[in-house]
Parts: C-alpha cells; sequence; structure tokens
C-alpha cells in the first residue's frame, strides 16, 4: 500500500493533505491534542505514515509497550505537562513507536531508556504477543489510528525502584506512578489470551519476571 504521506513528504504536502481531508488543524494544540510539529516529528523519524482507506486518513503505525511491574503494582503515566501548561492524564504503560525496520524488542528496550532513564537487556523482557487495534486519534483530532502493538512485561528488580520516574523532553515532562493495575491493563491480558497475574494487595504474587 503506497502511503499517502511519509518521511520524504514536505511540509506543505502533509498540510495539504490535511486539510483536503477536512482534519480541522485548529484543534491542534489544544486540550490533549498534539501539534502539527509532532506529527511532522514522527513522520520524519519513519514512525509512522498516512494513508488514504475509503475516504479517511489513517495514521498506521507499529508500537512496543512494556507493562513495568513490581510487586504487583504497575508502574503508569500519571500525566503528561506540556511546556505551554497543558496537561493531559493517560495512565498508560511505557509505549515507545517502532522506526521503520526496527524489531519490536529493540523498540521496547529504547522505550525503556528514553522514557524512564533504564538500561535493560533484551532478554530481560517477557514477551506477551500481539494485537492489533483501530481508533479514532486523541493526540491528532481528525485522524484514524491503525496501531499494530507487540506487548511485553519488565519486573522492575528491588534495585531499581522508585516512587516514580520522570521524563524530561523539550516540548513536555512526563510522570510515572505506581498503582494497582488498572482496567485496561488487565483487559490487555485477557485479549491476548492470558491470564491477568494477580496483585500482591489481593494477597497474590507479583508478576514473574518480564511484563
Amino acid at each position: 500500500m503506497i502511503p499517502a504521506a511519509d518521511h520524504r513528504s514536505g511540509d506543505a504536502a502533509v498540510v495539504a493533505l490535511l486539510t483536503a481531508h477536512g482534519v480541522d488543524l485548529r484543534a491542534w494544540g489544544v486540550g490533549e491534542a498534539k501539534t502539527l510539529d509532532h506529527l511532522r516529528a514522527e513522520l520524519s523519524a519513519r514512525e509512522c505514515v498516512l494513508l488514504e482507506q475509503d475516504g479517511l486518513l489513517v495514521r498506521l503505525a507499529e508500537g512496543a509497550h512494556v507493562l513495568v511491574t513490581h510487586h504487583g503494582l504497575a508502574l503508569t503515566e500519571a500525566f503528561q505537562e506540556f511546556r505551554d501548561g497543558r496537561r493531559r492524564r493517560r495512565a498508560l504503560c511505557v509505549a515507545e513507536k517502532r522506526r521503520r525496520g526496527e524489531p519490536a524488542v529493540a523498540a521496547a528496550v529504547r522505550g525503556l531508556g528514553e522514557e524512564l532513564g533504564l538500561g535493560v537487556a533484551a532478554e530481560r523482557l517477557r514477551l506477551l504477543g500481539n494485537l492489533a487495534d483501530t481508533f479514532g486519534s486523541r493526540s491528532y483530532p481528525g485522524l484514524l489510528n491503525s496501531f499494530g502493538t507487540t506487548y511485553f512485561t519488565y519486573d522492575l528488580p528491588p534495585g531499581l525502584f522508585r516512587p516514580e520516574f520522570v521524563e524530561e523532553q523539550p516540548d513536555k515532562r512526563t510522570v510515572w506512578t505506581w498503582q494497582e493495575p488498572p482496567d485496561w491493563w488487565l483487559d490487555t491480558w485477557r485479549r491476548l489470551g492470558l491470564q491477568p497475574p494477580p496483585s500482591e494487595s489481593r494477597g497474590g504474587c507479583a508478576v514473574p519476571e518480564g511484563r
């Protein structure tokens, strides 16, 4: 399938494509939405492409998600705070978009390093499986997301534990905290055909090595 826009597309061509599909760019960079510059950066890094499907504009990407655990608790994104003061809450796990040709496990290791500052060997991750989802984009209103995601777990060793993790980026700050596994976390295990691990606080045991 030939992309309508990718890393080779100029800024004017991307804007023209978005406008032709009725995407209201005034809604970008407002509230929880990202900016046009964010999308350009993703395209340039070969982290996504834009496709035209059945009259809709689709942001196609592949990702690696890592469910980080410690004594039955889940590390989740508490909030992102943009430099302009906007804040969004997502309660997500570590999620990294794969670059073109990048193995899923390499993206997962890169995500743990970039987002949490952890140097983790690939063999320390436990592969859970793959899921495909299509949904409306909160980051880019007016686009449809089509994501293929590979899921891993990583059981954080006691020596690396911190009450919270903070990622500082030029455009935003992301804070991660520990909590009981949220519903989406348990649903992910079930969709993969796996039994969710019990929480220690409910009398169970911690998740074994990996996510």
